[in-house]
């Protein structure tokens, strides 16, 4: 009998220790959660006591050996294993995804957790032991498993020549009357406040990596006709407001023939054709600033990279796709990227700010040139223009429209909210950059 009430008492002192480290541990900055620990030390004893119990009678059993008593016991010792080590990384960097959050079964003195359950279930599979193992194995098989095609609900590799895309078997999106004039009243809003503040607009769009490898994407990815809707978008917008949109898909096309406009394992434009759109931004800046300076190709050093790199303050990675699809295999990153880095970089001036209030990222860059200011404003494709176009002026505020706690797309993209931070850093020029047309409808759009 002591015998089983020792065992008891030390399988219970384990599963404590497991629930300080993993489970109350997680709250770390809370206090010592009293009502978790009584609940959780009394249901452990239970039940540690009937598996002493089951043990012991087990132990009595005519014709039993104690090689099955060994196993029994060692069974339930391995169902802890996955519990050890648990992973409390809040991103996953490979799967290039938020992690689910750890949701107690108390929330507070008055309010109790209905749904632990299903929660604890979606945390634990996220972080258990050897899962970062167990995945890689999976993906590394269904991958090699796979003849020509590998995909997934979040895309797919041409395995012949490891292109990506996120986008398996598109459906043509139609943008209709009431989108149209929607649009057209939000350029308008924007181009009156540009004018009542003295501050010229540039609007560029760039091309899908759709549209541009079809070739290469061919045969899963099918003809968005993306082109010409945007093209006609374009001109129905300048017809209304007066607003030239730049929308550079002729040169990136021609450029993409010999070269990279494009990243094969992200949906992002490279720095090549980046610099492509730049220039087109810049052309039309330099009608309205004639002394302002456009950088040439000398002006800049190239390094060569087989990694991504979107948002220069991040460095490289993988490529969105790549992480997406879960691929783990670094052979698929068979070419080396072109990158730009100004020869005066050492004299610029960075700052990144954060700012959850308002659902954002600010990246101010200051260059000693007598130049005007500007302020970037749009999604990650913006991002690809900060190598040159930042040594272009003065002071460059880019307002990158990442998605931050789980705002809504009209949220993130609303410039409404950020027309303070325009003025407040003296922009002369405004650029705002989107990877596709519709979100110019966002603009100042006030609900879903």
């Amino acid at each position: 009998m002591k015998k089983r009430y020792i065992i008891t008492a030390v399988f219970t002192g384990i599963l404590l220790w497991l629930t300080h480290h993993f489970w109350l541990g997680t709250k770390g900055h809370e206090n010592f959660d009293f009502l978790v620990f009584t609940i959780v030390f009394m249901l452990g004893w239970l039940l540690n006591l009937k598996i002493s119990s089951y043990l012991a009678d087990f132990k009595n059993i005519e014709k039993k050996s104690r090689i099955d008593i060994i196993f029994l016991a060692a069974f339930f010792v391995l169902l802890l294993i996955p519990m050890s080590n648990i992973s409390q990384e809040k991103v996953s960097k490979t799967e290039n995804r938020k992690l689910a959050d750890w949701k107690p079964i108390i929330l507070s003195k008055t309010k109790i957790n209905y749904n632990f359950g299903k929660d604890f279930d979606n945390w634990f599979n996220d972080r258990f032991f050897l899962r970062k193992f167990i995945v890689k194995t999976y993906s590394d098989m269904r991958y090699y498993l796979a003849y020509q095609y590998y995909s997934s609900n979040k895309g797919f590799i041409n395995k012949k020549n490891n292109w990506m895309s996120t986008t398996l078997n598109p459906k043509k999106s139609i943008i209709t009357a009431k989108e149209k004039d929607n649009i057209v009243v939000n350029v308008r809003k924007l181009k009156n406040f540009c004018k009542k503040n003295n501050i010229k607009l540039y609007i560029i769009i760039p091309p899908r990596k759709e549209e541009i490898c079809k070739k290469e994407l061919y045969p899963i990815i099918a003809d968005m006709s993306q082109y010409a809707q945007t093209s006609e978008m374009i001109d129905y917008i300048y017809k209304q407001t007066g607003v030239k949109i730049i929308y550079p898909y002729e040169k990136i096309e021609n450029y993409h023939k010999h070269n990279f406009a494009y990243f094969k394992t992200d949906h992002h434009w490279t720095d090549e054709a980046a610099y492509i759109g730049y220039l087109e931004i810049m052309n039309e800046v330099k009608k309205d600033f004639p002394n302002i300076y456009i950088n040439m190709p000398n002006d800049f050093n190239y390094s060569y990279n087989n990694k991504v790199r979107v948002n220069p303050a991040r460095g490289f990675f993988q490529g969105i796709t790549f992480q997406s699809l879960n691929l783990y295999n670094k052979k698929i990153l068979d070419v080396d990227y072109k990158y730009y880095e100004h020869k005066n970089s050492n004299k610029i001036v960075k700052h990144y700010i954060k700012d959850k209030e308002k659902n954002i990222w600010f990246n101010n860059y200051t260059y000693n040139i007598k130049a005007p200011n500007m302020t970037l404003f749009g999604d990650s494709f913006g991002l690809n223009l900060l190598p040159s176009i930042v040594y272009s002026f003065k002071n460059t505020q880019n307002i990158y429209t990442y998605v931050l706690d789980g705002k809504s797309k009209w949220e993130r993209l609303n410039i409404k909210q950020f027309e303070k931070d325009i003025l407040d850093n003296n922009s002369d020029v405004l650029v705002v950059c989107f990877s596709e047309i519709t979100r110019l409808g966002y603009l100042y759009r006030e609900n879903e």
